[in-house]
């Protein structure tokens, strides 16, 4: 049996080496592969060698470290896989799991061993550096991304600046030619789009302590382009920004639809937003975009969504 489980020890380790070097070279199918190293680790070997220890070497008394260390283990493990793979609720998850080791295991591993004669003071000692180990690994994850991957963001967001610049120097980009009087409720409705983006952007630049002006030109300005605590502004506040952005859209998208001469254009646009309808049971079009986004990469994606609105004004000032 203690070969067995020696065997899937080793088996396991190579499963999560393997999805380890996927996941930093971002090649595919590293999700699936830690996901199975993590769900063997926590769910097959640790159990099997528990319990092959306990039936060794424990008695009845130690029950209950042996059933905490597993605990331990399962709260830790998935939290981390959780926040390596960026699934939600990966944040909570992982506050939770940080203090958990020196809360309910630590307390647990001391009593315990403190009734035993022969316990070697070492043995605290190691597991007290494993503990150590864990936070720092637990912190570095909380980074959520290395700045290189910000910087390359960066440049996609100075793209969508560039060609904003460009479109709004084009001639009719932002202003209706003579005749086009009937197309006005459609300028009309992407404008009030465009001033909710705007009002969404400025609080978000506030949110990470920049200017528009700096994330034009230097974003790097900012320490909190990583966060993804954006939820408080984007849905909690009273302005309900993400919604809003949502309502915008749809108001958008009617009004296009029921102008004539626009009917091509309307069933073009919502696949600029990738926006579709919600089902009965499905998420809203903001729950899907936003939640769980970095703050740089909420602020490109309301970039693209003002670039799209002012390239589908440019085309209509043109029919």
């Amino acid at each position: 049996m203690k070969q067995k489980i020696y065997i899937l020890g080793l088996i396991t380790v190579l499963i999560l080496v393997i999805g380890t070097q996927l996941k930093v070279n971002h090649f595919p199918g590293a999700a699936h592969v830690l996901t199975l190293g993590i769900v063997l680790l926590v769910l097959v070997f640790l159990p099997l060698a528990l319990v092959n220890h306990y039936r060794a070497e424990g008695n009845s008394q130690n029950k209950i470290l042996y059933i905490v260390t597993w605990i331990t283990a399962f709260v830790v493990f998935t939290a981390m896989l959780f926040k390596i793979l960026h699934w939600p609720k990966a944040s909570i998850m992982l506050i939770v799991s940080l203090p958990f080791p020196y809360v309910v295991f630590l307390p647990v591993f001391l009593i315990k061993t403190a009734k035993m004669k022969s316990f070697n003071i070492y043995n605290t000692v190691y597991i007290l550096l494993m503990l150590a180990v864990f936070s720092v690994f637990s912190a570095l994850l909380a980074l959520n991304v290395t700045r290189e991957k910000i910087a390359e963001s960066h440049i996609l967001s100075k793209h969508y600046i560039m060609m904003e610049r460009e479109l709004k120097n084009l001639p009719g980009a932002t202003t209706l030619k003579s005749g086009t009087v009937k197309y006005s409720d459609v300028m009309q409705k992407a404008d009030e789009l465009l001033s909710i983006v705007d009002e969404t952007r400025k609080q978000l630049f506030t949110k990470a302590e920049i200017t528009e002006e700096q994330w034009n030109t230097n974003p790097d300005k900012s320490n909190y382009l990583d966060s993804r605590d954006n939820e408080k502004i984007l849905f909690r506040e009273k302005s309900r920004l993400a919604y809003r952005l949502e309502a915008g859209l749809k108001g958008l998208f009617a009004e296009l639809e029921k102008t004539p001469g626009c009917e091509k254009l309307s069933s073009m646009s919502p696949s600029f937003f990738g926006y579709k309808e919600p089902g009965k049971d499905e998420s809203s079009w903001a729950e899907e975009v936003f939640p769980g986004q970095l703050l740089v990469w909420v602020l490109i994606d309301l970039d693209a969504i003002k670039l799209n609105v002012i390239l589908i004004k440019r085309e209509v000032s043109a029919l």
